[in-house]
């Protein structure tokens, strides 16, 4: 497989209450992996909506995660949008992007190339 260079994927409403900060990717992890109703996160490392300057970026955490819900960043954002491994995925929810395993507990939307 192929990768494309990385397309930032948002996951736009969903959250479930308000953004944290001075989080990195891992403590996303495992906040989200901890609260049942979570089923994935975006982290948002660059641009307004990680936060402050060197806080580590910001951790949305979300109620819905599928290919039908991403969109790439706006603006000057970037971040990575993670999905909460629950089960095998089926083909409906891999269109259109590549699912990248993660530590075991998460998967990585990325879009896929050929």
């Amino acid at each position: 497989v192929y990768y494309a260079d990385e397309v930032y994927l948002d996951n736009p409403g969903y959250d479930l209450g308000k953004k944290v900060c001075q989080y990195g990717r891992r403590k996303c992890m495992d906040v989200c992996y901890g609260r049942p109703a979570c089923m994935g996160f975006t982290w948002v490392y660059e641009g307004p909506a990680s936060g402050p300057t060197d806080v580590g970026g910001c951790c949305y955490l979300k109620s819905m995660v599928t290919a039908e819900t991403l969109s790439p960043f706006t603006g000057t954002n970037m971040g990575e949008t993670w999905m909460k491994r629950n089960g095998t995925l089926t083909g409906s929810e891999l269109d259109g992007v590549f699912v990248l395993g993660g530590d075991g507990r998460f998967y990585k939307y990325e879009v896929q190339s050929m």
